[in-house]
């Protein structure tokens, strides 16, 4: 009983986890959904119940019954669109966190964090997605954007999981992705009363700055 685009946008909202604004889904969906008004889509899968609409204090949120959402995925597989649009909602993400991580030690901390809260799920997917995928580069961008949420929410052994893990292997990342990694690493070790593995972590990231010609402490 869907038209061919309700059809599409379902399958392809089963990407998100626990739902997403609109500003993602246009942003994740509207990619291959060319041509299509994703928001007009998206309120008739809500006015056909397929589609939840909730009202949050981050604003409004769209997400589908995990059941439902279980079958989006199966249908996405099908149809074989799932690799592509795990790509381009790992990609989402990654750009989301870095503009949050550039204003959340400031004035507007609390709606960045309001934010993070809302979508922490889908992050944590988008971490996932760059680790299986190999893009060693942009796994440690996404945990470095996530270093002080980690650490203000008191999620250190999330971020220290995902950090430790992104950092093994990646000598062939660079300085700059691998520094601010490192530094975030070392501070969730000292968060947790791991001096000593702190140091160790924090001196290796001064270390990489030094060698690439960054003093910055």
């Amino acid at each position: 009983l869907l038209t061919a685009d309700e059809q599409r946008l379902l399958r392809e909202l089963a990407v998100f986890v626990r739902g997403a604004d609109l500003e993602a889904v246009e942003g994740v969906c509207a990619c291959t959904n060319e041509g299509v008004q994703v928001l007009q889509v998206l309120c008739g899968l809500v006015e056909k119940s397929l589609v939840i609409r909730e009202e949050r204090a981050g604003g409004l949120r769209f997400r589908l019954m995990e059941s439902i959402r279980e079958y989006g995925l199966e249908l996405l597989v099908r149809a074989g669109g799932d690799e592509a649009l795990r790509d381009a909602h790992a990609a989402w993400f990654l750009g989301l966190a870095e503009r949050l991580a550039a204003c959340a030690d400031g004035p507007e901390e609390p709606k960045a964090f309001a934010t993070l809260d809302a979508d922490y799920d889908n992050l944590l997917a988008a971490v996932e997605r760059f680790h299986a995928a190999g893009a060693v580069v942009e796994e440690l961008r996404l945990c470095s954007a996530l270093g002080l949420y980690w650490q203000v929410r008191g999620f250190f052994t999330d971020g220290r999981r995902y950090l430790d893990r992104a950092l093994r292997d990646s000598e062939s990342a660079g300085a700059a992705v691998r520094a601010p990694a490192l530094r975030w690493a070392g501070v969730l070790a000292r968060e947790q009363g791991e001096l000593s593995k702190a140091e160790a972590l924090l001196q290796e990231a001064q270390r990489v700055n030094q060698e690439s010609g960054d003093y910055r402490e």
